[in-house]
């Protein structure tokens, strides 16, 4: 009995290795779409950001702020 009872125990063991493993090669594609998208996102987020930053108004505006800030009365 004991010889029974130890096989379905290895065998349940063994299929439950068997499904963690399909579950994790499953997740790992989505992780890496998941790091693409955001890799996408913040090259995107950053270009904007060097645009809005180049501007000249916006430029103007930091200058007066730091000439503000500077300012020793």
């Amino acid at each position: 009995m004991n010889l029974l009872f130890y096989s379905f125990e290895e065998l349940l063991c063994d299929f439950s290795d068997r499904f963690s493993k399909q579950l994790s090669k499953k997740d790992s594609g989505a992780i890496t779409a998941e790091y693409a998208v955001v890799l996408i996102a913040a090259t995107g987020f950053a270009a904007l950001l060097i645009i809005v930053l180049k501007s000249e108004s916006v430029r103007n505006m930091l200058n007066d702020l730091i000439k503000r800030a500077l300012h020793i009365s």
